[in-house]
């Protein structure tokens, strides 16, 4: 089974020895663990105040958002990345100035708006110097496509603003023909570095000096209903042959599901399956249990094992299932 463009994305949460002892002198106060957090983020609750919220897609090392947040008091800043390193600068450089109005989120964006923000609820996006990925093999993995657009505009107040900034001319030129019919109006100019991000300044240390902006001002709600958990069942099946054990995945409009390692314990009579759940943009992998039981076999994720249940997970749990007890 062919993995997606998408599954090529960067893998974001493999951390070095280094990186979990940088981590470990971190505060992260300014941390939201998603996946063990309250879906969708309650943010009156985590800020412990009721406020002006504003989003940035892609913080980096968060200097813009640390300014921003400071800059702004009375409004909370929240902050989603996929990359672990830059996070780690940004939640120090947050605590450093004791900023108490911005959390960080460690996921995708498209994940963070299907799941985790109400809609009707963010006063304002910044998105600076995302990756345009201009190969058209890799135009799946841009940001602000249609359906981006329309999920983001749903999650937005009336009036609400998102501001991109891009170094690439075709990307803001693609980002505008997207913009059709998602309820926004588009206007689009050119400006100077204002910003001081990493990026910003290394396009400046190669000579341009002119970067492309594009305001989109929600003017029509459309409504993206949040993507609920499905409830993850414990699965018996009477028989179960372990030895040589090899499910087979699924594909769908909504998921790919593909079943990557299987290890069996004799002693312990018990097996592990790994699987790869892809759905849209967020991806997992899922450790699968199937373990003996009088009168048969369960089939269960791991106790204490942190994942989204999802479609895709709830379905690859049935293939194990169904796979086993042939």
């Amino acid at each position: 089974m062919t993995v997606p463009q998408t599954e090529t994305l960067e893998t974001p949460n493999v951390l070095t020895i280094q990186d979990t002892m940088v981590a470990e002198r971190r505060s992260f106060t300014h941390f939201i663990h998603w996946f063990a957090s309250e879906r969708p983020i309650d943010w009156r609750k985590r800020f412990g105040r009721t406020a002006r919220l504003e989003l940035e897609i892609g913080f980096g090392r968060g200097d813009y958002l640390r300014e921003r947040a400071q800059a702004n008091p009375d409004t909370d800043v929240v902050g989603v990345d996929l990359k672990w390193k830059p996070l780690l600068k940004a939640l120090s450089d947050l605590e450093h100035h004791k900023v108490d109005n911005a959390r960080l989120l460690q996921v995708d964006a498209a994940v963070a708006l299907e799941r985790l923000i109400r809609p009707l609820s963010i006063d304002n996006v910044v998105a600076l110097f995302p990756t345009p990925w201009p190969r058209e093999q890799q135009s799946k993995q841009r940001l602000f496509s249609n359906d981006f657009l329309k999920l983001l505009n749903s999650r937005l107040t009336p009036g609400a603003q998102v501001q991109i900034v891009t170094d690439h001319e075709r990307f803001a030129k693609w980002i505008l023909d997207q913009a059709a019919d998602t309820g926004f109006a588009v206007f689009r100019r050119t400006i100077g570095p204002t910003f001081g991000t990493k990026f910003e300044r290394k396009w400046l240390r190669k000579g341009q000096r002119e970067f492309h902006e594009l305001l989109l001002r929600k003017e029509i709600h459309l409504s993206v209903p949040l993507k609920e958990d499905s409830n993850l069942l414990h699965y018996h099946t009477d028989r179960f042959a372990p030895i040589g054990f090899q499910p087979m995945g699924e594909r769908c409009e909504h998921y790919l599901i593909e079943f990557k390692d299987y290890l069996y314990d004799p002693g312990q009579r018990k097996g592990l399956v790994r699987a790869f759940v892809a759905e849209g943009s967020l991806l997992q992998t899922v450790w699968i249990e199937i373990v003996e039981e009088q009168g048969g076999w369960r089939i269960r994720l791991p106790k204490g094992y942190g994942v989204v249940p999802t479609e895709g997970v709830f379905r690859a749990l049935e293939l194990v299932r169904d796979q086993a007890g042939r």
